[in-house]
C-alpha cells in the first residue's frame, strides 16, 4: 500500500521542484533522498536474523545460490507472471504524457486523472489481499485477482472499440486492473519466495532484478510501440496480462497439490 503512494506523489513533487528550482533540482533531490534512505536503513533497520541463520557472503556461495535461483523454472515462471502483470499496467505510466495530453486532451497539471485511479486500485487491492489472508487459499486469491484483471482488460478493449477516447471511461478500466493485480501480487510473490525458504532475501532480490529488467523492456520497446493510440495500449494491457496468466497456469499445473500453500499466514 505504501508502494502505491509513490507514483501518485512523485509527479506532483517533481513538477513543483521543476517549477521552483528548475529541472536539475530533480536530480539533486534524488541524491538527497537516497542519502537519507541510506542513513535511515543504517540506523533504524538493524539485522533481525539470528547469527546461525545468516547466509554466507562468500563470492562462491553467492554465485552458486544466485545461479540456482535464476535457473529455477518455477521461480522464473512466477516472476514472469508478476512482471507481465505489472507491465500491463506500467505501459500506461510510461505512456502517461501521450495517453493523457495527446489522446485525452488533459493539461500538464492533470496527471492525477491517471495516477489517482491507478494508485487507488493498487491500495485497495493490497488492502483486500490483507483482509483475505487466512480466509482464502493463495490459489483462490490469485484466481480472484486474475478474474478482475481479465474483466478490466476486456472492458478496456471494448470501450476503446465502442467509444472515442475521453474521460472518465478511458481510465476506469485501469482502476479495476490495478485492484486485481495488487490482489494477486502478494500470493504470487509468496509462492516464489517459498521455493527457497533458506534464502528469502536473495530470492526477493532476484525477483526485483527480473521485475526491473521487464520494466526496462517495457520502457524502451513496448510502451513506445503501443502509445500511438488508446486501442493499442488496451490491446497491450490485455496481451501482457494473458502472458502473465499463462505463466501462472503453467506453474500451478507443474506444482504437486501437496506442495502448494494452503493458506497465507
Amino acid at each position: 500500500m505504501m508502494f502505491a503512494l509513490a507514483p501518485a506523489v512523485a509527479p506532483v513533487l517533481g513538477g513543483q521542484l521543476q517549477l521552483w528550482f528548475g529541472w536539475r533540482s530533480v536530480f539533486a533531490f534524488l541524491v538527497l533522498i537516497s542519502a537519507a534512505l541510506w542513513l535511515a536503513c543504517w540506523f533504524l533497520l538493524p539485522e533481525t536474523l539470528p547469527h546461525h541463520r545468516r547466509q554466507s557472503l562468500h563470492p562462491g556461495y553467492l554465485v552458486r545460490t544466485y545461479w540456482k535461483v535464476l535457473t529455477s523454472p518455477a521461480f522464473l515462471l512466477i516472476c514472469g507472471a508478476l512482471a507481465c502483470n505489472f507491465a500491463a499496467f506500467f505501459i500506461y505510466v510510461l505512456s502517461a504524457p501521450v495517453f493523457l495530453m495527446r489522446h485525452l486532451d488533459v493539461p500538464a497539471t492533470g496527471f492525477l486523472w491517471l495516477f489517482g485511479p491507478a494508485m487507488s486500485g493498487l491500495m485497495l487491492g493490497a488492502c483486500l489481499s490483507g483482509r483475505l489472508a487466512g480466509r482464502l487459499s493463495p490459489l483462490r486469491t490469485i484466481a480472484a485477482g486474475y478474474l478482475l484483471m481479465i474483466a478490466a482488460a476486456a472492458g478496456n478493449i471494448a470501450l476503446n472499440l465502442a467509444l472515442p477516447p475521453a474521460l472518465p471511461w478511458s481510465v476506469l478500466p485501469i482502476f479495476g486492473f490495478t485492484i486485481g493485480m495488487s490482489l494477486a501480487m502478494p500470493s504470487l510473490t509468496l509462492q516464489a519466495l517459498e521455493l527457497f525458504p533458506q534464502q528469502h532475501g536473495l530470492a526477493a532480490s532476484c525477483q526485483t532484478f527480473l521485475q526491473s529488467g521487464c520494466n526496462a523492456l517495457a520502457a524502451g520497446l513496448i510502451a513506445p510501440a503501443l502509445w500511438g493510440s488508446t486501442l493499442t495500449l488496451a490491446l497491450g494491457m490485455g496481451g501482457l496480462m494473458l502472458l502473465g496468466a499463462c505463466a501462472t497456469v503453467i506453474q500451478q499445473r507443474r506444482t504437486p497439490p501437496e506442495a502448494q500453500l494452503l493458506c497465507l499466514p
